[in-house]
C-alpha cells in the first residue's frame, strides 16, 4: 500500500505530516474554525469547518427494500 493509500484526513501543509494537533477552535456562525500545527515542523495553519449538503434523515419505512433472493 502507497504512503499516499494509507493517509486520513488533513496533513501538514508544509511537510506532509499526518498527524496534527489542534490548538484552538472557534464557532463562527455555521463554520468552524480550527488552528492546527504540526508536531513535527511546527507549522501553523488555520482549517475551515463548514455544512456543505444538508439532508433529511430517511426512516426505514422510505428506504427501499433489499432483495435478497438470488437472481436467476
Amino acid at each position: 500500500m502507497k504512503k499516499a493509500d494509507r493517509t486520513r484526513g488533513i496533513v501538514c501543509s508544509k511537510c506532509g505530516h499526518e498527524t496534527l494537533e489542534v490548538k484552538y477552535t472557534r464557532k463562527r456562525e455555521a463554520k468552524i474554525m480550527r488552528m492546527r500545527q504540526c508536531p513535527k515542523c511546527k507549522h501553523r495553519f488555520l482549517t475551515l469547518e463548514k455544512v456543505v449538503f444538508d439532508t433529511e434523515p430517511r426512516s426505514i419505512a422510505n428506504r427501499p427494500s433489499e432483495n435478497l433472493s438470488p437472481t436467476n
